[in-house]
């Protein structure tokens, strides 16, 4: 089996744009989730006394981000040709 080459393949490259434009409509209510349970992690933590040694941190991976690790992990696979 052999790999295509990236920009040969149509349904890859058509399913990283639907990707990416379900990335930016979730991108948003992520980021406002991401930020409520900071919040409420960090009340918890103050309201029942402990005391963290590093604080707390949270982020929302980037879409370039993403989009590198889909082009570094997926193989594209065809069947060879059979001979004649």
């Amino acid at each position: 089996m052999t790999q295509l080459p990236k920009e040969r393949n149509p349904a890859r490259s058509s399913r990283v744009e639907s990707l990416q434009a379900e990335y930016a409509i979730l991108e948003p209510l992520a980021v406002r989730f991401a930020n409520e349970l900071a919040h409420q992690i960090e009340q918890l933590i103050v309201s029942h006394e402990i005391t963290l040694s590093i604080p707390l941190k949270h982020r929302i991976k980037r879409w370039p981000s993403i989009r590198e690790k889909l082009e570094r992990t997926t193989l594209n696979l065809i069947k060879p040709e059979k001979p004649r």
